[in-house]
Parts: structure tokens; sequence; C-alpha cells
């Protein structure tokens, strides 16, 4: 058998009369039962074809087994007849082995499998737990350039999205703990809708409302970046309003109309006293939409698409490896979004706590 591994971990296996493998790519188990060659990895592969020649009589059956010796799937192989070729597409993720069941004879001409394992170099082997550090889940996900550009994305449109939240949340906070109006109960029902829709709803409904604006519109934002920022803040204005009608229901009014008494205009007011003293939930309420823009999915998923390169973004990356099969990507990409959280609300906590002590 020769074998041929390039950088991309892909080996093309072709079985002739001597049976070999490389160490690092599998073994093969010949003798596991009359008509049956064995395939076997210690780490496990994608298997993304096989060719087969020469199968007679009553044809055959080909199996891919998982880690656990579960079946993943099952092909039944035609007659071939002699000189006859097969080649069958598999795409199996996850295959620690490949049995191929020729009752009546037959060949596997080729097995094609892409093995996305690292090849280790000698001080990874001398230093196992120093190589996990370079050299793990997490640093091979971000590796990959799809996954850079949803990081680049996510920082970007999360950014964006909580300093248009604060520049809508601010007036409104303040005109809703400050003012009573005609309406003003309905605006606040309109503000609690985000929060209690269900996320593929209002996801639905931007989609539903960009369908009655011009053309031209709809093509620039639906599907694209903007979509993606829009979705984005259509959830995460909501919680920054809430947080600034609080915070500014918890500042005394009478600073504020001292001021006035002394000379101020309202703007002045409030710029120069009312302002300061909501610093901190200013600080909360940017947080609070960076933070659930982050974890956006569901509109995101409807409004703005999951296009790789395009409007692919952090939580949108872990459904897309899910469907792929790469769990283990899926599962970096997690731990990043859970590490983002953490460290921008202990940041932002931290900062506040200690301000608010000035």
């Amino acid at each position: 058998m020769e074998a041929q591994l390039n950088r991309a971990g892909r080996e093309t296996i072709r079985i002739g009369s001597v049976r070999v493998v490389p160490e690092r790519a599998g073994q093969i188990s010949p003798l596991a039962e009359p008509g049956t060659l064995v395939f076997t990895w210690k780490d496990p592969v994608r298997v993304d074809e096989l060719q087969l020649l020469d199968v007679n009589a009553t044809g055959g059956l080909v199996a891919t087994y998982d880690i656990a010796g579960t079946r993943i799937n099952e092909r039944e192989i035609d007659n071939l007849g002699p000189n006859g070729v097969q080649r069958i597409g598999i795409g199996d993720a996850g295959v620690a082995k490949l049995e191929v069941h020729l009752p009546s004879g037959g060949a596997v001409a080729q097995l094609g499998f892409t093995w996305s394992g690292q090849i280790r170099d000698e001080w990874q082997r001398e230093n196992p737990w120093l190589a996990r550090i370079f050299y793990n889940p997490i640093t091979t996900a971000l590796q990959k350039p799809e996954i850079q550009y949803s990081i680049k994305l996510t920082l970007i449109s999360c950014t964006i999205t909580a300093i248009l939240s604060l520049w809508v949340a601010i007036p409104i906070g303040y005109l809703m703990s400050r003012h009573e109006f005609f309406g003003r109960n309905f605006i606040d029902a309109i503000l609690d809708i985000p929060i209690v829709l269900p996320p593929l709803v209002v996801g639905l409904s931007l989609l539903i409302l960009f369908q009655f604006l011009p053309v031209a519109v709809r093509e620039a934002v639906v599907y694209q970046i903007p979509a993606v920022i829009l979705a984005q803040f259509a959830v995460a204005c909501a919680f920054a309003v809430r947080t600034m009608r609080a915070t500014f229901d918890h500042i005394d009014a009478r600073h504020e109309q001292v001021a006035l008494t002394l000379g101020c205009s309202r703007a002045q007011a409030f710029g120069m006293v009312v302002l300061p003293e909501a610093k901190r939930g200013v600080l909360t309420a940017a947080t609070l939409a960076w933070a659930r823009s982050l974890g956006e999915f569901g509109p995101l998923l409807i409004f703005a698409g999951t296009t790789r390169n395009k409007t692919e973004v952090l939580s949108t990356t872990v459904f897309l490896e899910l469907n792929i099969g790469d769990l283990g990507a899926a599962v970096a990409v997690s731990l990043i979004m859970v590490a983002a959280a953490v460290i921008v609300l202990v940041l932002a906590r931290a900062w506040g706590t200690r301000n608010l002590a000035i």
C-alpha cells in the first residue's frame, strides 16, 4: 500500500499486494473476519471516499464507526464484476473504524480520508503538557480563516451595537423616567416586545418590515453586514433602555432642579449634573448591550443569514461548526465567547465600582 499525506492532512491510500500504513495514519487489520477489511484510526478522521475494484457476486457492505464503536452509517456495495470500478462518496466525520465487507471477493483500490490532527515534533512528544498549551482546540480554531473573520466581525458589530444602543437608551430612558406624557405606556410596551418575543420571531419581523422598503435599501441591508448590526441592536437596545431608565429613576431629581434655579438650561443641567451621576449606569447599559449582542443568534439566523466570511459572527460559527460535525471547533468558539463575556463584564464592574467609590 502507498500513502501520501499533504499539509492539509489529507491521506489517499492505495491498497495493493503489500499492506503497509504510516504509523500516524492508522492500521489495517486484514484478518478481522473472512471477506472483511478493517481500517482503524487512533484519532478520528473524516472518510471522504472509497474506490472498490472487482466486487463479485453478492456485492458487499461499507460501515463506519465512531470511537465508542457506535455505527455512524452503512452503505451497500453493488456487484461490479471483473474489472469493475465503483467510487463511493462517504463524507462521514468522527470515524475511528471503517469496515469493508466483501463476502465474494474484491479489492479496495483507494481510500481517501482527512485527518485534522497535528503531526508532533520531538519537543512536543517530550513535553506533552507544554504542547497542549500551543496546540489545543482553541488554537486550532483560531487558525481557521473563517473563524478569524467571525471574531473580527463580532467585535466590530457588538461595539457598534453598544454605541448605538446608548445613543437611543440615554434620551429615551431619561424621557421615560422624568416625564409623564400621552402614549408613555404604549412606548413602554413597545420596548418590551424584543425582550418577550422569541428571537426567531424578532428576526422574522425585521425581515417582513424590510419587504415594504425600497428594493435598493432592502438589498443593501438584508443578508448583509448592516443586517447583523440591526438584528443585534433590535434586542440589545431594549436592555440598554431598561437599564438607563432604572438609573435615572435612582438619581434624585432635586439636584437637577437646583441646577435649573442657578441658571443652567435643561441641557446644561442634564450634561453637568445628571449624566455624571449616571456614569455607572451608562457603563452597565453599554456592557449589557455588548454582551447581549455577543450572544444573539435567532434574529441573525433569519435576518442576516449565516454566510461564511460575510455575515458570520461567533454565535453563528458555533451553529455552522456543529452542522459540519466539527464539535471541537464549536466547543472552542463557545469557550472564546464565554471568555470574552466574562472579561467584559468583570472589567466593566471593576471600573464602575472604583468610580462609585470616588
